[in-house]
């Protein structure tokens, strides 16, 4: 949401796409937290430690420390004796319903289904961006949830591929 809101400027609900591009470029700067009662000096630094650059530059450091976060979550979840009770074998949607109910996303692909848009019928740039279609086998709850999973990563590859491409790419 930081990033959205210091791109877009609004949290939520913003028109920054129109019709040719975008509102404006991505700023130069990121907005740093400002001096609250609640918070000391110290926290305000550690805060803002990495707002000291562009706002490319914080998102490249957030999808450096992204497949972290993604390696927590699965550490949390993945083996969890309790989430599998809950998600193995539970809602499984074979790959035929899955197209016969018009499925989309992780939905679909969770089913087994090997379709994403972005490969399939290419647009922007993304046929000159390297990721993998996750795709389930069971097409069970559990399925879906790991298919989830390697979005996030994926998702992050093209992140990180279109920071380094946008690093020499002047504004127009």
């Amino acid at each position: 949401m930081d990033m959205y809101e210091a791109v877009t400027g609004a949290r939520m609900h913003a028109a920054y796409y129109r019709p040719g591009g975008v509102y404006r470029d991505l700023p130069d700067t990121m907005p740093q937290y400002q001096v609250v009662h609640r918070k000391s000096a110290a926290d305000l630094r550690r805060m803002n430690e990495n707002r000291q650059g562009s706002v490319l530059d914080f998102i490249e450091d957030f999808s450096k420390r992204f497949f972290g976060y993604v390696d927590d979550y699965e550490t949390l979840l993945s083996d969890n004796r309790i989430w599998k009770q809950r998600t193995v074998g539970i809602g499984v949607i074979t790959p035929e319903r899955a197209k016969a109910m018009s499925f989309t996303g992780p939905m679909l692909r969770g089913s087994g289904v090997v379709w994403d848009m972005r490969k399939m019928q290419p647009y922007e740039v993304y046929d000159r961006l390297d990721f993998e279609i996750p795709v389930g086998r069971t097409g069970d709850t559990y399925d879906r949830y790991l298919v989830r999973i390697e979005e996030m990563r994926q998702s992050n590859r093209i992140i990180q591929q279109c920071v380094a491409w946008l690093r020499p790419t002047p504004a127009l």
